[in-house]
């Protein structure tokens, strides 16, 4: 995406510059380069394409970022073309006392994966799936559901939180402070973010409550370890944010909420695949 610097190839200098910005606001500019990648099974890719950053804004810890978009030099498309089956999944843990995993190719066929319609994301390098309903504790969100249907919702591992339109993001909150008040928590300040802190000096997990969102095929059922996460001592806070707060008009469905889900992007069959507490 445009951030204002001059991006392509220079025929005269041999070099080509890439300039792109993610969802969440963070941004990398830099040099693409070329080498051969060895993987694993000893297989060899020649002339690998790959990003070196110069100037980037990134607020992880990560080393670098390996990218699964639609584009023909991201990291999958160009590993995928050692196999016989366009597809990748992956299960982030939620701990490192757990172990994860990544497959690119062909993927274990798991009768208890619930699927939905994966689609191309408005012409851009991103995978989306189209969000219908949601509910909290079983009860649906007192929303226009046409406002669902207006966006798509990214699905975008790099991005911890879930971003939702504000309209949606209204009315959850208000389902989930009048649940949280009836069971003696106050809702924290801050507009943007839902957080909830106990009356009684502890958090008790079992009183947070459940969040389902209803898809094309099925509905993703959020644990709650998943809809929400502990921000501070006692201070217990939902995984979901408003557009506005990342970049307005977009959803992503971040990491938080799917970790220890293991994901599915069959990219062949266009569905994509979730199953809880995977890993």
């Amino acid at each position: 995406m445009d951030l204002a610097v001059e991006y392509g190839c220079v025929e005269e200098d041999d070099t080509c510059i890439y300039s792109l910005r993610y969802g969440s606001g963070e941004y990398s500019v830099g040099y693409l380069g070329k080498d051969r990648l060895t993987l694993a099974s000893n297989r060899s890719i020649d002339n690998f394409i790959f990003g070196c950053g110069e100037d980037n804004l990134y607020n992880g810890v990560n080393a670098g970022i390996i990218g699964f978009g639609t584009k023909s030099y991201s990291f999958f498309n160009q590993v995928c073309q050692q196999t016989d089956y366009t597809a990748f999944s992956y299960c982030f843990p939620r701990d490192h006392e757990n172990e994860g995993s990544l497959t690119i190719g062909p993927y274990a066929r798991d009768i208890n994966l619930m699927w939905t319609k994966l689609i191309y994301y408005d012409h851009k390098p991103a995978y989306a799936i189209q969000q219908l309903d949601m509910m909290v504790n079983g009860i649906r969100l007192e929303i226009d559901p046409y406002i669902y249907i207006s966006k798509m919702t990214i699905v975008d591992s790099g991005t911890a939180d879930t971003y939702i339109l504000s309209p949606v993001f209204d009315a959850l909150d208000k389902a989930m402070t009048k649940e949280m008040q009836a069971k003696g928590y106050t809702r924290g300040w801050d507009e943007r973010r839902i957080c909830f802190i106990s009356n009684s000096g502890s958090a008790n997990w079992n009183d947070f409550p459940t969040v389902e969102m209803k898809l094309i095929r099925s509905t993703l059922k959020l644990p709650v370890e998943n809809a929400f996460y502990e921000s501070s001592n006692n201070v217990i806070c939902s995984t979901f944010l408003p557009d506005d707060a990342g970049v307005r008009g977009v959803q992503m469905l971040g990491n938080r909420a799917v970790r220890s889900f293991k994901l599915v992007f069959d990219i062949q069959a266009m569905n994509f695949g979730f199953k809880a507490r995977a890993c």
